[in-house]
Protein backbone atom coordinates (compact mmCIF):
# COMPACT_ATOMS: atom_id res chain seq x y z
CA UNK A 1 0.00 0.00 0.00
CA UNK A 2 2.95 2.67 0.95
CA UNK A 3 4.27 1.78 -2.64
CA UNK A 4 1.36 2.72 -4.22
CA UNK A 5 0.83 5.76 -1.84
CA UNK A 6 4.24 6.23 -3.59
CA UNK A 7 3.25 5.89 -6.91
CA UNK A 8 0.26 8.15 -7.36
CA UNK A 9 2.48 10.92 -5.33
CA UNK A 10 5.29 10.71 -7.59
CA UNK A 11 3.07 10.67 -10.80
CA UNK A 12 0.89 13.86 -9.35
CA UNK A 13 4.14 15.83 -8.71
CA UNK A 14 5.12 14.93 -12.43
CA UNK A 15 1.82 15.59 -13.73
CA UNK A 16 1.70 19.32 -11.59
CA UNK A 17 5.47 19.90 -12.30
CA UNK A 18 4.44 19.57 -16.10
CA UNK A 19 1.14 21.24 -15.60
CA UNK A 20 3.29 24.46 -14.40
CA UNK A 21 5.97 24.39 -17.01
CA UNK A 22 3.56 24.45 -20.00
CA UNK A 23 1.21 27.40 -18.20
CA UNK A 24 4.12 29.65 -17.15
CA UNK A 25 7.14 29.29 -19.88
CA UNK A 26 4.66 28.72 -22.69
CA UNK A 27 6.42 31.45 -24.90
CA UNK A 28 9.78 30.11 -23.66
CA UNK A 29 12.26 28.18 -26.13
CA UNK A 30 13.96 26.38 -22.51
CA UNK A 31 12.51 24.50 -19.99
CA UNK A 32 12.93 26.01 -15.81
CA UNK A 33 14.60 22.62 -14.19
CA UNK A 34 13.57 24.03 -10.78
CA UNK A 35 10.28 23.16 -11.61
CA UNK A 36 10.90 19.30 -12.21
CA UNK A 37 13.00 19.14 -9.45
CA UNK A 38 9.70 19.26 -6.79
CA UNK A 39 9.29 15.63 -7.95
CA UNK A 40 12.50 14.13 -7.80
CA UNK A 41 12.73 13.06 -4.32
CA UNK A 42 9.31 11.42 -4.46
CA UNK A 43 10.19 9.79 -7.42
CA UNK A 44 13.85 8.74 -5.72
CA UNK A 45 12.00 7.42 -3.19
CA UNK A 46 9.69 5.24 -5.00
CA UNK A 47 12.20 3.75 -7.32
CA UNK A 48 14.18 2.73 -3.54
CA UNK A 49 11.01 1.19 -2.75
CA UNK A 50 10.03 -0.26 -6.09
CA UNK A 51 13.66 -1.94 -6.48
CA UNK A 52 13.48 -3.08 -2.97
CA UNK A 53 10.22 -5.04 -3.33
CA UNK A 54 10.81 -6.30 -6.18
CA UNK A 55 8.39 -4.67 -8.40
CA UNK A 56 10.48 -4.04 -10.90
CA UNK A 57 10.49 -6.33 -14.19
CA UNK A 58 13.42 -6.65 -16.60
CA UNK A 59 10.84 -6.39 -19.98
CA UNK A 60 8.94 -3.30 -17.81
CA UNK A 61 12.68 -1.91 -17.53
CA UNK A 62 13.79 -2.41 -20.78
CA UNK A 63 10.61 -0.91 -22.51
CA UNK A 64 10.65 2.18 -19.91
CA UNK A 65 14.16 3.02 -21.16
CA UNK A 66 14.00 2.37 -24.85
CA UNK A 67 10.99 4.93 -24.91
CA UNK A 68 12.68 7.50 -22.78
CA UNK A 69 15.66 6.96 -24.69
CA UNK A 70 13.26 7.64 -27.62
CA UNK A 71 11.47 10.37 -26.71
CA UNK A 72 14.53 12.34 -25.64
CA UNK A 73 16.49 12.13 -29.16
CA UNK A 74 14.68 15.22 -30.49
CA UNK A 75 16.00 17.27 -27.86
CA UNK A 76 17.67 20.47 -29.20
CA UNK A 77 20.41 22.13 -27.83
CA UNK A 78 20.46 23.88 -24.01
CA UNK A 79 19.54 27.84 -24.83
CA UNK A 80 18.97 29.10 -21.36
CA UNK A 81 22.50 28.06 -19.39
CA UNK A 82 21.33 29.40 -16.26
CA UNK A 83 17.94 27.50 -15.83
CA UNK A 84 19.02 24.14 -17.74
CA UNK A 85 22.37 23.25 -15.96
CA UNK A 86 21.23 19.74 -15.13
CA UNK A 87 20.67 19.21 -19.09
CA UNK A 88 23.89 21.24 -20.01
CA UNK A 89 25.91 18.79 -17.88
CA UNK A 90 24.84 15.81 -19.85
CA UNK A 91 24.87 17.41 -23.25
CA UNK A 92 28.19 19.12 -22.90
CA UNK A 93 30.05 16.30 -21.63
CA UNK A 94 28.81 13.62 -24.04
CA UNK A 95 29.58 15.67 -27.26
CA UNK A 96 33.06 16.78 -25.78
CA UNK A 97 33.57 12.81 -25.75
CA UNK A 98 31.12 11.50 -28.59
CA UNK A 99 30.84 14.17 -30.75
CA UNK A 100 27.32 13.56 -30.60
CA UNK A 101 23.84 16.18 -30.40
CA UNK A 102 22.13 16.77 -27.47
CA UNK A 103 19.06 14.67 -27.97
CA UNK A 104 21.56 11.62 -28.91
CA UNK A 105 23.64 12.38 -25.56
CA UNK A 106 21.07 12.24 -23.00
CA UNK A 107 19.17 9.03 -24.92
CA UNK A 108 22.60 7.15 -24.62
CA UNK A 109 22.84 8.32 -20.61
CA UNK A 110 19.53 6.73 -20.19
CA UNK A 111 20.15 3.84 -22.19
CA UNK A 112 23.67 3.12 -20.13
CA UNK A 113 21.86 3.93 -17.17
CA UNK A 114 19.40 1.07 -17.88
CA UNK A 115 21.68 -1.23 -18.74
CA UNK A 116 23.24 -1.29 -15.56
CA UNK A 117 19.90 -1.75 -14.00
CA UNK A 118 19.17 -4.70 -16.30
CA UNK A 119 22.48 -6.23 -15.21
CA UNK A 120 21.47 -6.36 -11.66
CA UNK A 121 17.95 -7.50 -12.49
CA UNK A 122 19.48 -10.18 -14.43
CA UNK A 123 22.10 -11.05 -11.15
CA UNK A 124 19.48 -11.07 -8.83
CA UNK A 125 17.33 -13.18 -11.09
CA UNK A 126 19.80 -15.75 -11.04
CA UNK A 127 20.51 -16.21 -7.11
CA UNK A 128 23.27 -14.11 -7.06
CA UNK A 129 21.56 -10.92 -5.35
CA UNK A 130 19.10 -12.26 -2.69
CA UNK A 131 17.37 -8.80 -1.52
CA UNK A 132 17.06 -5.66 -3.71
CA UNK A 133 19.90 -4.28 -1.89
CA UNK A 134 22.19 -4.56 -5.17
CA UNK A 135 20.00 -3.57 -7.30
CA UNK A 136 19.44 0.06 -4.79
CA UNK A 137 23.62 0.17 -4.79
CA UNK A 138 23.15 0.27 -8.66
CA UNK A 139 20.72 2.54 -8.96
CA UNK A 140 22.37 5.14 -6.56
CA UNK A 141 25.30 4.33 -8.00
CA UNK A 142 24.36 5.08 -11.16
CA UNK A 143 22.08 8.19 -9.97
CA UNK A 144 25.32 9.62 -7.99
CA UNK A 145 27.56 9.58 -11.64
CA UNK A 146 24.55 11.43 -13.64
CA UNK A 147 24.77 13.98 -11.11
CA UNK A 148 28.40 13.86 -10.52
CA UNK A 149 28.69 14.97 -14.46
CA UNK A 150 25.77 17.36 -14.32
CA UNK A 151 27.94 18.77 -11.06
CA UNK A 152 31.39 19.11 -12.64
CA UNK A 153 29.97 21.57 -15.56
CA UNK A 154 26.96 23.01 -13.72
CA UNK A 155 28.72 23.87 -10.53
CA UNK A 156 31.89 25.56 -12.11
CA UNK A 157 29.17 27.24 -14.22
CA UNK A 158 27.29 28.62 -11.10
CA UNK A 159 30.77 29.79 -9.97
CA UNK A 160 31.72 31.60 -12.86
CA UNK A 161 28.30 33.44 -12.52
CA UNK A 162 28.85 34.79 -9.21
CA UNK A 163 32.34 35.70 -10.13
CA UNK A 164 31.19 37.79 -12.83
CA UNK A 165 27.88 39.00 -10.70
CA UNK A 166 30.44 40.24 -7.93
CA UNK A 167 32.67 41.86 -10.75
CA UNK A 168 30.04 44.53 -11.60
CA UNK A 169 30.37 45.82 -7.09
CA UNK A 170 33.27 47.75 -5.54
CA UNK A 171 35.88 45.69 -3.26
CA UNK A 172 33.66 46.88 -0.55
CA UNK A 173 30.02 45.71 -0.83
CA UNK A 174 28.71 47.85 1.91
CA UNK A 175 30.46 50.74 0.54
CA UNK A 176 27.14 53.16 1.15
CA UNK A 177 26.60 51.98 4.78
CA UNK A 178 30.80 52.63 5.54
CA UNK A 179 29.89 55.98 4.16
CA UNK A 180 26.78 57.30 4.87
CA UNK A 181 26.35 57.17 8.61
CA UNK A 182 22.57 58.57 8.40
CA UNK A 183 19.61 57.09 6.55
CA UNK A 184 19.41 57.90 2.64
CA UNK A 185 17.30 57.36 -0.69
CA UNK A 186 17.55 55.59 -3.61
CA UNK A 187 16.90 58.02 -6.60
CA UNK A 188 16.35 56.81 -9.57
CA UNK A 189 16.29 58.65 -13.12
CA UNK A 190 15.90 56.14 -15.71
CA UNK A 191 16.45 52.05 -14.91
CA UNK A 192 16.50 49.76 -12.10
CA UNK A 193 19.25 47.43 -12.48
CA UNK A 194 20.01 43.61 -10.94
CA UNK A 195 22.84 45.14 -9.05
CA UNK A 196 20.65 47.84 -7.15
CA UNK A 197 18.49 45.65 -5.37
CA UNK A 198 21.85 43.34 -4.74
CA UNK A 199 23.77 46.90 -2.90
CA UNK A 200 20.41 47.22 -0.90
CA UNK A 201 20.54 43.93 0.51
CA UNK A 202 23.90 44.85 1.47
CA UNK A 203 23.46 48.55 2.85
CA UNK A 204 20.94 48.82 5.49
CA UNK A 205 21.43 52.80 5.33
CA UNK A 206 19.86 52.78 2.28
CA UNK A 207 15.36 53.13 3.67
CA UNK A 208 14.15 54.58 0.57
CA UNK A 209 13.46 54.47 -3.17
CA UNK A 210 12.21 57.93 -5.43
CA UNK A 211 11.14 57.11 -8.72
CA UNK A 212 10.07 59.25 -11.86
CA UNK A 213 6.62 59.11 -11.77
CA UNK A 214 7.10 57.81 -15.14
CA UNK A 215 7.80 54.49 -16.48
CA UNK A 216 11.84 53.21 -16.13
CA UNK A 217 13.38 50.13 -17.66
CA UNK A 218 15.18 47.03 -15.81
CA UNK A 219 13.69 45.29 -13.03
CA UNK A 220 10.90 45.25 -10.47
CA UNK A 221 11.63 47.86 -7.82
CA UNK A 222 10.54 45.56 -4.69
CA UNK A 223 8.94 47.01 -1.64
CA UNK A 224 7.80 50.58 -1.05
CA UNK A 225 8.43 53.35 -3.41
CA UNK A 226 7.84 56.92 -3.49
CA UNK A 227 7.64 59.20 -6.50
CA UNK A 228 9.42 62.45 -7.44
CA UNK A 229 9.03 65.40 -10.11
CA UNK A 230 11.26 68.01 -11.07
CA UNK A 231 9.67 71.83 -11.88
CA UNK A 232 10.32 73.94 -14.56
CA UNK A 233 12.95 75.75 -11.75
CA UNK A 234 14.11 71.70 -10.97
CA UNK A 235 12.89 71.89 -7.51
CA UNK A 236 12.09 68.24 -6.60
CA UNK A 237 8.37 67.62 -5.14
CA UNK A 238 8.32 64.10 -3.17
CA UNK A 239 5.35 62.05 -2.35
CA UNK A 240 4.26 63.71 0.79
CA UNK A 241 3.18 60.10 1.98
CA UNK A 242 6.94 59.52 1.90
CA UNK A 243 7.52 61.92 5.26
CA UNK A 244 9.98 64.94 5.10
CA UNK A 245 12.04 65.23 2.09
CA UNK A 246 15.43 63.14 2.08
CA UNK A 247 18.99 65.28 2.63
CA UNK A 248 21.01 61.97 1.46
CA UNK A 249 20.75 60.14 -1.88
CA UNK A 250 22.01 57.58 -3.39
CA UNK A 251 22.97 57.63 -7.54
CA UNK A 252 23.47 54.52 -9.05
CA UNK A 253 21.51 54.44 -12.14
CA UNK A 254 23.61 53.00 -14.91
CA UNK A 255 22.65 55.49 -17.79
CA UNK A 256 20.46 58.81 -15.90
CA UNK A 257 23.38 61.03 -13.45
CA UNK A 258 21.81 63.60 -11.68
CA UNK A 259 23.16 66.50 -10.10
CA UNK A 260 21.68 68.92 -7.37
CA UNK A 261 22.65 71.98 -7.10
CA UNK A 262 24.35 72.99 -3.68
CA UNK A 263 25.30 69.10 -3.14
CA UNK A 264 28.04 68.18 -1.31
CA UNK A 265 29.86 64.80 -2.71
CA UNK A 266 30.30 62.32 0.11
CA UNK A 267 32.01 59.68 -2.14
CA UNK A 268 32.27 58.56 -6.19
CA UNK A 269 32.62 54.67 -6.36
CA UNK A 270 33.30 54.50 -10.25
CA UNK A 271 31.22 52.28 -11.90
CA UNK A 272 28.38 51.83 -9.37
CA UNK A 273 27.25 55.41 -8.31
CA UNK A 274 27.80 58.40 -6.03
CA UNK A 275 26.47 59.61 -2.41
CA UNK A 276 25.81 63.13 -2.24
CA UNK A 277 23.91 65.35 0.70
CA UNK A 278 22.20 67.98 -0.11
CA UNK A 279 22.23 70.84 3.30
CA UNK A 280 18.91 72.04 4.34
CA UNK A 281 16.79 73.89 4.35
CA UNK A 282 14.67 73.72 1.42
CA UNK A 283 13.77 70.98 -0.81
CA UNK A 284 16.46 69.29 -3.03
CA UNK A 285 17.21 70.45 -6.49
CA UNK A 286 17.83 69.84 -9.83
CA UNK A 287 20.67 71.28 -11.41
CA UNK A 288 20.75 68.62 -14.65
CA UNK A 289 20.00 65.05 -15.58
CA UNK A 290 22.69 63.61 -18.08
CA UNK A 291 21.11 60.31 -20.05
CA UNK A 292 24.44 57.94 -21.36
CA UNK A 293 24.09 55.33 -23.51
CA UNK A 294 26.28 53.00 -22.13
CA UNK A 295 26.60 51.51 -18.47
CA UNK A 296 29.67 50.36 -16.97
CA UNK A 297 31.69 47.51 -18.16
CA UNK A 298 30.42 44.46 -16.59
CA UNK A 299 31.76 40.54 -16.66
CA UNK A 300 29.94 37.81 -18.33
CA UNK A 301 29.31 34.50 -18.91
CA UNK A 302 30.07 32.80 -22.38
CA UNK A 303 26.94 31.04 -22.61
CA UNK A 304 28.44 28.86 -25.61
CA UNK A 305 31.87 28.39 -24.21
CA UNK A 306 30.70 28.46 -20.21
CA UNK A 307 33.28 30.89 -19.36
CA UNK A 308 33.81 34.49 -17.94
CA UNK A 309 33.62 36.76 -21.14
CA UNK A 310 35.79 40.55 -20.46
CA UNK A 311 33.98 43.22 -18.61
CA UNK A 312 31.92 45.15 -21.90
CA UNK A 313 29.62 48.06 -21.58
CA UNK A 314 25.90 47.51 -21.89
CA UNK A 315 24.54 49.91 -24.19
CA UNK A 316 20.85 50.94 -24.73
CA UNK A 317 20.56 54.31 -26.56
CA UNK A 318 22.46 55.82 -29.64
CA UNK A 319 21.99 59.03 -27.86
CA UNK A 320 24.08 61.50 -25.20
CA UNK A 321 21.22 63.59 -23.70
CA UNK A 322 20.83 66.09 -20.85
CA UNK A 323 18.49 68.33 -19.26
CA UNK A 324 18.95 71.57 -17.84
CA UNK A 325 17.82 73.42 -15.09
CA UNK A 326 20.23 76.85 -14.69
CA UNK A 327 20.60 79.94 -13.33
CA UNK A 328 22.65 81.12 -16.14
CA UNK A 329 24.01 80.09 -19.03
CA UNK A 330 26.62 77.52 -19.29
CA UNK A 331 28.97 75.48 -21.85
CA UNK A 332 28.63 71.56 -21.92
CA UNK A 333 31.54 69.59 -22.38
CA UNK A 334 31.56 66.53 -23.77
CA UNK A 335 34.44 64.19 -24.09
CA UNK A 336 35.04 61.19 -26.54
CA UNK A 337 37.61 58.79 -27.07
CA UNK A 338 37.42 57.32 -30.39
CA UNK A 339 36.87 54.00 -31.12
CA UNK A 340 38.48 51.52 -33.76
CA UNK A 341 37.73 53.33 -36.99
CA UNK A 342 36.31 57.02 -37.61
CA UNK A 343 32.78 58.00 -36.45
CA UNK A 344 30.13 61.08 -36.52
CA UNK A 345 28.00 62.73 -34.60
CA UNK A 346 24.83 65.16 -34.49
CA UNK A 347 25.50 67.56 -31.91
CA UNK A 348 22.60 70.04 -30.64
CA UNK A 349 24.11 72.88 -32.59
CA UNK A 350 22.87 70.59 -35.49
CA UNK A 351 25.85 70.25 -37.01
CA UNK A 352 27.99 67.45 -37.89
CA UNK A 353 31.62 66.55 -35.74
CA UNK A 354 33.72 63.93 -36.76
CA UNK A 355 35.32 61.44 -33.83
CA UNK A 356 38.32 60.69 -34.93
CA UNK A 357 39.82 56.79 -34.05
CA UNK A 358 41.93 55.97 -31.12
CA UNK A 359 42.32 59.59 -30.28
CA UNK A 360 39.95 61.85 -27.07
CA UNK A 361 37.54 64.90 -28.85
CA UNK A 362 36.46 67.32 -26.90
CA UNK A 363 33.11 69.11 -27.74
CA UNK A 364 31.46 72.37 -26.55
CA UNK A 365 28.14 73.29 -26.81
CA UNK A 366 26.38 76.36 -25.26
CA UNK A 367 23.18 75.74 -22.31
CA UNK A 368 20.63 78.33 -22.10
CA UNK A 369 19.48 79.69 -18.71
CA UNK A 370 16.77 78.13 -17.74
CA UNK A 371 14.67 74.92 -18.18
CA UNK A 372 16.32 72.93 -21.57
CA UNK A 373 17.95 70.12 -23.05
CA UNK A 374 20.38 69.20 -25.12
CA UNK A 375 20.33 65.85 -27.51
CA UNK A 376 23.29 64.73 -28.98
CA UNK A 377 22.73 62.13 -32.30
CA UNK A 378 25.58 59.08 -31.87
CA UNK A 379 26.61 57.98 -35.44
CA UNK A 380 27.53 54.81 -34.37
CA UNK A 381 25.90 51.60 -32.21
CA UNK A 382 27.91 48.93 -29.77
CA UNK A 383 30.42 49.61 -26.91
CA UNK A 384 33.31 50.72 -26.50
CA UNK A 385 36.74 50.21 -26.86
CA UNK A 386 35.29 48.99 -30.60
CA UNK A 387 33.10 51.92 -31.04
CA UNK A 388 33.53 55.38 -29.17
CA UNK A 389 32.80 56.10 -25.79
CA UNK A 390 31.61 58.80 -23.49
CA UNK A 391 34.63 59.42 -21.21
CA UNK A 392 33.45 63.17 -19.81
CA UNK A 393 30.95 65.62 -19.43
CA UNK A 394 31.00 69.16 -17.68
CA UNK A 395 29.00 71.95 -16.96
CA UNK A 396 31.18 75.06 -17.51
CA UNK A 397 30.32 78.43 -16.52
CA UNK A 398 32.35 81.08 -14.94
CA UNK A 399 33.81 80.31 -11.56
CA UNK A 400 32.74 76.24 -11.89
CA UNK A 401 33.31 73.33 -13.45
CA UNK A 402 30.62 70.41 -12.33
CA UNK A 403 30.85 66.82 -13.52
CA UNK A 404 28.36 65.32 -14.75
CA UNK A 405 28.78 61.83 -15.58
CA UNK A 406 30.25 59.15 -12.73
Amino acid sequence: RATVVLHDAAGLTVAESAWIMQSTVRRADYEIERYVQYALPLLFVFMVAALDRRLVRARTLVVAVVLGAVVVVPLRAVTNRGEERALLGLQHRAHELLGTSPGVSVALTALLVGGLLLAALALAARGRGRSGTALIATAAVATFGVLAVQQQLAWRFQVDVARASRSGFPRDIQWVDHTAKTPLARFVVTSNSGRSQVTEFFNRRITSVYLPDRRIIGTLVRGKTCTWTASTSGVLDFNPGCGAPPTRFLLDDDWGKATFYAQRVLRNEPGSGRIVEIPPPGRPRLMAIMYIPCGPPIADVDLAKVRITAPVPHCISPYVAGQFWLDAPATLVLRFRGGATAQRLSGPDQKIHPIPARTVTTLRFPVAAGQSESIVTLGWAGPPPESPGLIGAQLEAPGSIVDLVY
